[in-house]
């Protein structure tokens, strides 16, 4: 095993058995791990640099090294409801909004509304936060012709779903899901406060429903997560005999 891989192992299990860290989560420093272990910080960096990569460890430019809290968990399940979510894990939830206007429809967004190219959709885009850190960036697109004057409703007070149940007696009743790891988009990348080169988690989803006796998309929209703090879990149950 190589110096820096035994240190690795060391370190983890410090982290894990809640050592290493001030009260804040600040992970100790280079210089006193190298005296702790009686290693070169060459070898410090490197352990340091790949228990990041591994999801040990989290960089905050100008702050430091934090031990990333791995039992801070968001279920993969409920990822349209990110307020909420972020409330259960104990953080103060807040939304922005950044963009809002209606545009005409992609072939993308068209056919996942099921509207023409070129048709009018309403466009939101809205960063969302837990302690005032920023955590996803959520592109929503809702049919303006569905639903005629959605443009002047008040999204800020209320998610979209629950404003089209409110307004339109819209009522959601199924969500497919889509997920792929992705690099950001320059823009993406600024609003999230991390570089190009840091992994984002893209859902992109239809939510569906029933709207005046029909089945139909409701919104369509893609959520950016951060993989640098959030962790996502799900449950797989299993049909057993014993």
């Amino acid at each position: 095993m190589k110096k820096h891989e035994l240190l690795e192992e060391q370190l983890i299990t410090l982290i894990k058995n809640g050592e290493g860290c001030d009260s804040n989560g600040k992970f100790i420093s280079e210089r006193k791990i190298s005296e702790m272990f009686h290693t070169s910080r060459t070898t410090v960096r490197t352990a340091i640099s790949n228990l990041e990569k591994q999801g040990y460890l989290l960089p905050l430019h100008g702050k430091g090294t934090f031990v990333k809290n791995r039992t801070r968990t968001q279920s993969i399940y409920s990822v349209i409801r990110c307020v909420q979510a972020y409330a259960e894990m104990g953080m103060d939830p807040s939304t922005k909004i950044i963009e809002k206007e209606i545009v005409p429809a992609t072939e993308s967004v068209a056919a996942n509304l099921k509207v023409e190219t070129g048709a009018p959709v309403l466009y939101i885009s809205k960063l969302f936060f837990g302690n005032r850190m920023v955590f996803n960036e959520t592109h929503s697109y809702v049919s303006a012709e569905r639903f005629p004057g959605i443009e002047k409703q008040k999204f800020s007070t209320m998610p979209i779903l629950e404003l089209l149940r409110a307004s339109y007696d819209a009522r959601s009743s199924r969500t497919e899901h889509a997920i792929e790891a992705i690099l950001p988009p320059k823009s993406i990348a600024e609003h999230l406060q991390i570089s190009t080169s840091t992994p984002l988690l893209l859902f992109e989803s239809v939510t569906s429903g029933s709207y005046k006796e029909e089945y139909v998309p409701l919104e369509y929209f893609k959520c950016y997560y951060k993989t640098d703090y959030l962790r996502f879990r799900f449950e797989q149950k299993h049909d057993q005999d014993f």
